[in-house]
């Protein structure tokens, strides 16, 4: 009895042999999950890597998320592909994309703060502000020293209009890294929004003074903010100078800017009683931004001109072309 179960091992153990010859002797072709095909997979991978991070530093966006897209192909779990595809997607603005790929980076490294504050950025983006704010008060949970999370979260308070929670959120942000121009430039705007128009106008200065290079980078929205302020604290020639600034850099573009800056110099000279400028530039304004004409009949720093015996009609047959264009 116990040779016969000695040969039955025996046999079994030849015949386990030669299927482990069969799978090593077996073309690479015919068994991808060959030893060869395990051993040079690591190399692959690392190459792809290597040449899809090269293509991202380039600015070919396109091609490294293909790149990125081959390695996950064979590893889907890797971090690095996933991370910097979503990386790649923001910088195309797909943002839907740029959001898939920093979830899956996230459920690979859950702790990891530049992919949470990555998805956290794509749910900005897509107007998910309570996503965002969880990513961002989870990366602050994690690093209270990380710049970025207090920096967007003050965003998101902005947009949800909770200026003063946006306030503190810039405030510990600027304890952190107070060098930034956009962080003095948007707790500026909040200062804005809260009335107090004094503190906005030093803060668009700071950002001024700190890197005056930043005017010709972004000069269009602090000179608009800054014109706001000083329009609102009834500084019109000061503000005016602003406004005039802007058009002058925006001389041979028409964009938006330009509309606004037009409409606040409507609205300053109308609180100055000068008609027939106030109308010009509103006229000119709604020329760029037909949608701004809904804004008119309810504007206070307008209500001179609208009422103005001579000018109330003209303002009247401005506001109905323009709005019919809207339509």
């Amino acid at each position: 009895m116990k040779k016969i179960r000695l040969i039955a091992i025996l046999v079994i153990g030849v015949l386990f042999f030669c299927n482990a010859l069969d799978i090593f002797s077996a073309p690479v072709s015919e068994n991808p999950d060959s030893i060869r095909q395990l051993l040079t997979q690591p190399y692959q991978i690392k190459q792809l890597l290597s040449n899809s991070d090269r293509l991202f530093k380039s600015g070919d966006y396109d091609g490294a998320i293909s790149g990125y897209k081959k390695v996950i192909a064979l590893d889907s779990l890797s971090f690095h592909a996933w991370y910097n595809q979503g990386r790649a997607s923001v910088a195309i603005m797909n943002d839907e994309q740029a959001l898939a790929c920093f979830t899956k980076a996230v459920a690979i490294e859950p702790e990891n703060v530049s992919a949470l504050n990555g998805r956290g950025t794509a749910y900005f983006n897509l107007q998910l502000y309570q996503n965002a704010m969880e990513d961002f008060k989870r990366c602050i949970i994690l690093d209270s020293q990380y710049y970025v999370a207090h920096y967007m979260l003050g965003r998101v308070w902005g947009r949800l209009e909770n200026f003063k929670q946006a306030l503190i959120s810039y405030q510990f942000a600027a304890r952190i890294n107070a060098e930034p121009q956009e962080l003095w430039y948007n707790i500026g705007c909040v200062l804005s929004y809260l009335g107090r128009y004094k503190d906005a106008i030093e803060q668009f200065d700071k950002a001024m003074h700190l890197n005056p290079i930043y005017e010709k980078y972004k000069p269009d929205d602090i000179w608009l903010e800054k014109g706001y302020a000083l329009r609102k604290l009834e500084q019109f020639a000061e503000a005016e100078i602003y406004y005039m600034k802007v058009l002058e850099i925006n001389k041979s573009q028409i964009n938006e800017n330009r509309a606004v800056s037009y409409y606040n110099l409507a609205c300053i000279y109308s609180l100055q009683k000068l008609w027939e400028r106030s109308f010009e530039s509103l006229k000119q304004s709604l020329e760029i931004a037909p949608n701004y004409a809904l804004d008119v009949q309810s504007d206070e720093d307008l209500e001179g001109l609208v009422t103005h015996p001579i000018y109330s009609s003209k303002v009247k047959d401005l506001v109905a072309k323009h709005s019919e264009v809207k339509e």
